[in-house]
């Protein structure tokens, strides 16, 4: 990209965004006029997670990665370990450090967490790298695969792993905290009569 005008530059590193913020508004347009409602953003919220998805994994990762890209696929499984770690520990000074909801009616500890070690590895980084004017189509299409990798990566460690599962915890303390106090009270109740 050297030599390339700062124009093209800012304009290849915009349009993956805006391209995402008009389907984001196109859907918001959709559901304010009624013709978009809760059925059908979850029916099309599963075509998209249960066949468009699996398919362009398929399809990039057969097509574009070879037995020779196992050195590469290796620094790419260790490296999003690392940043997963890394954003562990951030994650973790932050909720820390800074005024999150911690008490007991307006917990968002877990919330915090996940959204700090989970990164956004799909979306993004592939309108990037399809928008970015200086790669050829077999580069694109070998750096989608890349993507997908780190995505694949980021399903394990929030899935497999159980990290969906800090969210739940926030609530799950919330219950616990009820049925003491609902406990409690019921003693008080048994020890005035």
């Amino acid at each position: 990209m050297a030599g390339a005008p700062l124009g093209e530059i800012v304009y290849s590193s915009v349009i993956p965004m805006i391209r995402m913020y008009m389907i984001i508004g196109s859907g918001f347009f959709l559901t304010r006029k009624g013709y978009f409602g809760v059925t059908a953003a979850r029916a099309f919220s599963d075509m998209v997670m249960m066949i468009f998805m699996p398919s362009l994994v398929f399809d990039k990762i057969v097509s574009y990665i070879s037995i020779s890209d196992i050195k590469t696929i290796g620094v790419i499984c260790f490296c999003a370990f690392i940043m997963y770690l890394i954003n562990s520990c951030i994650a973790i000074l932050i909720v820390y450090f800074t005024p999150i909801p911690k008490n007991s009616n307006n917990r968002w500890v877990g919330g915090a967490l996940l959204a700090g070690i989970m990164q956004n590895v799909s979306d993004l980084p592939i309108s990037y790298i399809q928008a970015v004017t200086i790669f050829s189509l077999d580069q694109q299409n070998k750096g989608t695969a890349y993507v997908i990798i780190w995505l694949a990566m980021y399903v394990l460690v929030q899935f497999n792993c159980g990290l969906f599962k800090l969210v739940e915890w926030d609530f799950e303390y919330k219950d616990k905290l009820d049925r003491s106090e609902e406990h409690t009270s019921e003693l008080q109740s048994q020890d005035g009569i």
